[in-house]
């Protein structure tokens, strides 16, 4: 778990790091005594929890005693590393950007649900930053994503790159792209969030249907600093103006096949067909040519 009681306050894990991933020795050492005096509390469940902070890992609370009826005790532990790191960078991107919003890890609404990053706005707006599983059900999705509409909380979907089968995500196939347009937002682009580089890789489809259908993935990829994601969720780049310069380029190239495909059924159509005979046929049609020509002398020697 990312979150605890100290004191009857929460306290977040995350907090004990900067943004460049370095620990804050002062915070660490108060919550590492806090945590060696029984002082941190679960949540969830009232029994002590105690700081794991190791260098390579993301810092986190546990139970000190297995507690099987707490929900962080059930399934916290299913939660990877990967999905850690995932929330860590996202929660210390918004509290550098929106230094006045209320920024909050796993935070629990009314209805048990729980958004892996929540901002709460001074404007009374709110944003849920959502870093999603590969392997999470459409159902399960569609109701979080209802839950926000019908609560009017913006919400934005990052993939993990780490959960795409370990290949190249900037090799994604046509295949996934189309399966996660599932998870629709209103720009048709596909969010990636790389933990290792801190990126962002955007992904939107190219199509066109002339003679046949043609498609093709434009990517980018940005450090997540140099971008912004505002309170509505929406990422702001430059990533329109290079997609529309490659659909450009795309277009261009797919009425190019079209005219290439164009003119070489043309030429298919008129080609002259030519045909090989045997030494033995051209002998005798040589023959019957002299033959014929032997005739037309004698029709007009008689004349």
């Amino acid at each position: 778990m990312l979150t605890c009681l100290l004191n009857n306050q929460q306290i977040c894990s995350l907090d004990l790091k900067d943004k460049y991933d370095e620990y804050i020795m002062e915070k660490l050492e108060y919550v590492k005594e806090a945590s060696q005096n029984r002082q941190l509390v679960c949540e969830e469940c009232g029994d002590i929890v105690i700081l794991r902070a190791g260098n390579d890992k993301v810092p986190h609370f546990a139970h000190k005693n297995k507690n099987e009826s707490c929900y962080w005790e059930k399934y916290g532990k299913k939660e990877t590393e990967e999905h850690k790191k995932g929330k860590s960078i996202i929660y210390q991107y918004l509290k550098e950007k929106y230094i006045d919003a209320e920024i909050s890890v796993n935070y629990r609404h009314s209805n048990i649900r729980r958004s892996d990053v929540f901002a709460k706005f001074k404007s009374g707006t709110q944003l849920a930053v959502e870093f999603l599983r590969i392997d999470m059900k459409i159902t399960d999705w569609k109701e979080k994503h209802d839950f926000y509409k019908s609560n009017n909380i913006n919400n934005i979907w990052l993939l993990s790159t780490k959960e795409y089968n370990k290949q190249d995500i900037k090799n994604v196939s046509i295949d996934f792209f189309e399966k996660f347009l599932a998870y629709k937002s209103d720009d048709d682009i596909i969010k990636f969030l790389n933990t290792k580089q801190q990126s962002i890789i955007l992904i939107k489809k190219m199509e066109y249907k002339g003679r046949a259908y043609y498609k093709e993935l434009f990517t980018k990829e940005y450090k997540i600093q140099d971008i912004l994601i505002d309170m509505h969720g929406t990422i702001n780049c430059d990533f329109k103006i290079q997609y529309d310069k490659a659909y450009q380029n795309f277009i261009n190239n797919v009425l190019k096949r079209e005219k290439t495909k164009k003119k070489a059924k043309s030429d298919k159509k008129f080609k002259v067909k030519t045909f090989k005979i045997s030494e033995e046929q051209d002998k005798e049609n040589r023959e019957y040519v002299k033959k014929l020509i032997e005739q037309e002398k004698a029709k007009r020697n008689k004349k």
